[in-house]
């Protein structure tokens, strides 16, 4: 049996994005794709960029991303937003991003607690952040971490917890703070357990509570 492949596919059937543009975007595509996966130890992942799922970007970055298992990610770009001029550099965190998820599918799952979703979003953010040397703007939670940890510890094991609440700002959370916090998380556990972002990616969410404000004080 051959070794599975990966595929980066470029949808834009409608030219929202100029031929040349969109073909430098399936060259980096393949490029970090080939990098990241390789990283990761993962390969059969169909990862796909389109223009048409207009509430994935992120209005500071002009793309944004989805991995919902662990054979596909979804890489969707703004090519309106101003910021779209910075997609060589914008991209490729992204794409490192939803292949951390998708391996992370792979072993553990990305989880339904808020545990598991923080640890899950806060692994991709560190790799992202580790692999491009670029520090995305949702790695900071915009408020004390101690405080938003008292919050969350209630919630931990529950599933309703409300995720647009905790990572996207729909309420009273400051945005991006369930990002925020999980990147201190997985910051914080890698330090102490002296492992790497590939190891950790492996791991149950429960592991992360070693190191956290329930257990050490923060620094």
């Amino acid at each position: 049996m051959s070794a599975l492949a990966n595929t980066v596919t470029v949808l834009n059937a409608a030219a929202r994005m100029d031929a040349p543009v969109a073909g430098d975007l399936e060259m980096l595509m393949q490029e970090c794709v080939a990098r990241f996966t390789a990283d990761l130890g993962i390969a059969g992942i169909d990862v796909v960029l389109t223009t048409e799922y207009t509430y994935l970007p992120i209005q500071e970055l002009a793309v944004g991303g989805y991995a919902p298992s662990a054979g596909l990610v979804v890489i969707a770009v703004e090519p309106e937003n101003p910021e779209f001029i910075n997609w060589r550099t914008n991209l490729p965190g992204t794409v490192a991003h939803e292949l951390n998820h998708a391996a992370r599918w792979r072993s553990v799952g990305y989880g339904p607690t808020l545990l598991e979703a923080l640890v899950s979003e806060g692994l991709a953010t560190v790799y992202e952040s580790l692999m491009t040397g670029h520090t995305p703007p949702y790695a900071k939670a915009r408020a004390d971490f101690n405080e938003l940890w008292a919050e969350a510890a209630p919630l931990l094991h529950t599933t309703g917890y409300g995720h647009a609440t905790w990572f996207f700002g729909e309420g009273h959370l400051p945005r991006w703070a369930g990002y925020g916090l999980g990147n201190e998380l997985v910051l914080r556990h890698l330090k102490a357990a002296q492992i790497s972002i590939q190891d950790a990616t492996k791991l149950p969410a429960s592991a992360f509570l070693h190191h956290s404000p329930q257990t050490r004080p923060a620094a």
